[in-house]
């Protein structure tokens, strides 16, 4: 006689909340499921499935908001609460290709980008990320200013329904469709060459 296994998952947060997530199906490919919690003062909810890829099941959870660096340099980030700027400030790195979560506790913060390599240390203007979880539509590109480059970025609808990456593109990219090496050079208005 076999016995019926249960999948469980705990999930567990910086805070110390623990989200325990049951009735895990690993056959059952491609439907989503939601999983409601409160973090702290902070209803949040996760979203998970299992997808086929490269002969593996592959379990997805995820947070409904994922910003995505899909540059080929790496950012510094800051996320400025609203009410706590002295205090409320966290600091994280996202390396190009990488992503993190942007979670519900995060609606009443900004958030400010540099590159981690600029000397001149030129972070971009404040960026309220109730904005990009609610005002900013998927599809849309909006940018950032920061020094003397920008990053572009869209709102993209993500695997599963109700869930969103906000992707950072260069602003730039050059694709060579030619048999043969091309060799490239910029002039800016200020007829600096790179």
């Amino acid at each position: 006689m076999t016995s019926k296994q249960e999948e469980v998952v705990v999930v567990k947060f910086k805070s110390g909340t623990k989200a325990p997530i049951t009735n895990i199906n690993l056959n059952k490919l491609g439907q989503a499921n939601r999983h409601y919690y409160r973090n702290q003062k902070y209803k949040e909810f996760i979203v998970y499935g299992v997808t086929f890829q490269n002969l593996k099941r592959v379990l997805t959870i995820r947070t409904q908001y994922l910003l995505k660096n899909l540059t080929d340099s790496d950012y510094q980030l800051k996320v400025i609460s609203w009410f706590d700027k002295e205090n409320g400030c966290e600091n994280k790195e996202l390396k190009a290709g990488d992503c993190i979560p942007i979670p519900e506790s995060y609606k009443q913060s900004n958030l400010q980008i540099k590159l981690k390599s600029d000397p001149k240390d030129s972070w971009s203007d404040d960026w309220p990320i109730y904005a990009l979880k609610h005002i900013v539509k998927p599809n849309q590109v909006g940018y950032l200013h920061h020094g003397e480059t920008y990053t572009f970025f869209r709102k993209q609808e993500a695997e599963y329904m109700d869930t969103y990456n906000i992707v950072l593109m260069p602003p730039l990219v050059l694709q060579n469709c030619l048999p043969v090496d091309l060799n490239v050079k910029f002039v800016d208005s200020n007829k600096n060459m790179s």
